[in-house]
């Protein structure tokens, strides 16, 4: 047994002895499902992603809103989307993967140091949008000043510098 079917065990393990009103559960849930989203990274067996999206969801069921912790478990599960996309090409799983991108953003506080990577994981999603879609809508900061770039357009410029700002800034 390799290490990660080892930590995917034992994982397992410590969630069967955390029932549902236990206050580890939502993160041995999270943990359990990081564990099986890392599987289906090493081996693509789409079990262990349809897994890890379960144990996602269940975890962030177990959560108010308000807890800190929510936006790492839409983080995470907005990742899982977006993996299930790119293997099966389902436009609902992306749409999911950018609302959930959406919801962890408008959570994190401006300052967190996490933002900018969920920033840059919102933006991969939109861009992936884009070419499957073509819509310019989705194109953020360098997209949003290459199409100033081609059309003149002012008002993308000003986008651009805008989203660009707002990355500097974090």
């Amino acid at each position: 047994m390799c290490d990660l079917d080892e930590a995917i065990s034992l994982h397992q393990q410590a969630l069967e002895l955390c029932p549902i009103s236990h206050p580890n559960r939502p993160s041995s849930l999270c943990s359990l499902a990081n564990c099986m989203k890392s599987r289906y990274d090493l081996h693509g067996a789409s079990g262990d992603l349809e897994e890890a999206i379960s144990l996602h969801q269940q975890a962030l069921e177990l959560f108010p809103v308000s807890h800190p912790h929510v936006p790492f478990f839409l983080f995470n599960l907005a990742c899982c989307m977006k993996s299930r996309y790119d293997s099966q090409g389902a436009l609902g799983d992306l749409e999911e993967a950018i609302s959930l991108h959406q919801q962890a953003l408008e959570l994190f506080p401006v300052s967190h140091p996490n933002r900018p990577f969920s920033l840059d994981r919102l933006a991969t999603c939109m861009k992936s949008r884009y070419y499957s879609q073509g819509a310019f809508g989705d194109l953020l900061a360098n997209c949003m000043k290459s199409r100033y770039d081609s059309w003149g357009a002012l008002g993308d410029l000003e986008e651009a510098i805008s989203l660009h700002q707002q990355v500097l800034e974090l």
